[in-house]
């Protein structure tokens, strides 16, 4: 299995690109984009690290706050944003019509998962059986947190949870926790099963692989300001957390 890859890079002028991936072990780019800019981002790969193109289409770059692919190809907005490098040896992204402001670019490589799995054609050799089960497909978890403690019951039932991300553009840590419980957690009280750091700044991911992590009872959230499991202090407003569960 490959190693991750993040890099944060603060973008200031046209025609500056991210440093270069090589993602040929990979199969999504995550990239965090935040700032006050005029500007766009555009997805170049290579296949030799020197001569780039641009990628282009509607289902290359997924936004995975508001779950659309873009049309263009180009991100010209802050936001957190899923790219499709599983046909790709490098990726970066490159400003274009750049007019003003700071763009703050966090990227990070996720080894498993096909952001598109459906757009794939090829052929099939053999027999196809049908009715060999069925392919579920996960609930999203999207939350931006609110100056609280954040409590939130993502499923009233039992449940595995495959994947988590948090991402910070704030100077203040947060500290999201799951909890094994039917209904949103009483903070202070309860006790998380698994509490995630969120540096200021920064992005975490946590995927469990396999058949997920599995929660028995139902899957709750909070996000507050310290780690302690009691914590009840008030988490910063603005950290965006995104997963799936079933």
């Amino acid at each position: 299995m490959a190693n991750t890859q993040q890099r944060v890079t603060n973008i200031t002028a046209n025609a500056t690109p991210t440093p270069a991936f090589n993602v040929s072990e990979y199969r999504t780019l995550t990239a965090d984009v935040s700032g006050t800019f005029v500007a766009t981002l555009q997805v170049q790969t290579s296949i030799n690290g020197t001569t780039w193109r641009n990628i282009t289409g509607s289902t290359s770059i997924l936004n995975l706050i508001t779950g659309a692919y873009l049309t263009s190809g180009n991100i010209t907005g802050a936001g957190l944003y899923a790219i499709d490098v599983s046909s790709f040896q490098y990726v970066r992204l490159i400003t274009t019509a750049f007019t003003s402001g700071t763009i703050v670019v966090e990227t990070t490589t996720v080894t498993t998962g096909n952001l598109n799995p459906t757009g794939n054609s090829g052929t099939v050799a053999g027999t196809v059986t049908a009715n060999q089960g069925t392919l579920v497909s996960g609930t999203a978890i999207s939350v931006v947190t609110t100056a609280s403690t954040n409590a939130s019951s993502q499923k009233a039932a039992a449940g595995n949870l495959f994947e988590i991300t948090a991402s910070n553009p704030t100077a203040t840590a947060a500290y999201v926790k799951i909890y094994n419980k039917a209904s949103a957690p009483t903070v202070g009280t309860d006790v998380p099963v698994m509490t995630l750091p969120v540096p200021a700044g920064g992005f975490v991911s946590y995927v469990p692989g396999g058949q997920g992590k599995r929660l028995t009872t139902g899957i709750a959230m909070a996000v507050t300001a310290a780690m302690a499991a009691t914590d009840t202090g008030v988490a910063v407003a603005g950290v965006q957390i995104h997963g799936t569960y079933i």
